[in-house]
């Protein structure tokens, strides 16, 4: 049985199946990461395959990936003949990935907690009538001694400098 044709799309239809803006596909275009596999007429055609690829780069550079490193993920495959050497490449470009990429996600835990607790503590705060300026949640029995960042930085009164 004959594979169906793949089907084919315009940059702008692509975008939208993705729910990016037409623009951000453009940038990888221009950078050699997106590759039209027919030009029909004067409109370059992608392929559905080229989806999965686009969802995954889409994904790395929202996780701080550079473009650098993801030329050099797409360059390993088209620069080498070995398995043992491409494996060898990507393996090295994902190493150097790691890295950044799991201080960063560290840092949106620990952001994401500090978000959680400041909830919370904002949620037992509703039934204050003090002002503003007399607030005194460092003391107040509802608010956490450990205050989250959020809400020392935001919601409490200037720290007076001495």
């Amino acid at each position: 049985m004959a594979e169906s044709p793949p089907h084919l799309m315009t940059l702008p239809e692509l975008a939208k199946l993705l729910g990016v803006p037409a623009a951000s596909l453009w940038r990888l275009v221009r950078s050699g990461l997106l590759t039209a596999v027919k030009n029909g007429g004067d409109e370059p055609l992608y392929s559905d395959g080229e989806y999965q690829r686009l969802r995954l780069t889409l994904d790395l550079l929202d996780g701080g990936v550079g473009m650098a490193e993801l030329r050099a993920l797409a360059e390993a495959r088209a620069t080498e003949r070995l398995a043992s050497r491409t494996a060898k490449s990507i393996a090295a470009v994902i190493e150097d990935i790691l890295g950044p990429l799991t201080a960063r996600i560290e840092r949106l835990r620990a952001l994401r907690d500090d978000l959680i607790r400041a909830r919370e503590s904002l949620y037992r705060c509703r039934s204050c009538h003090k002002e503003l300026d007399e607030l005194s949640c460092r003391t107040c029995a509802a608010m956490n001694q450990d205050l989250p960042r959020v809400i020392d930085e935001f919601f409490m009164p200037p720290k007076r400098r001495e």
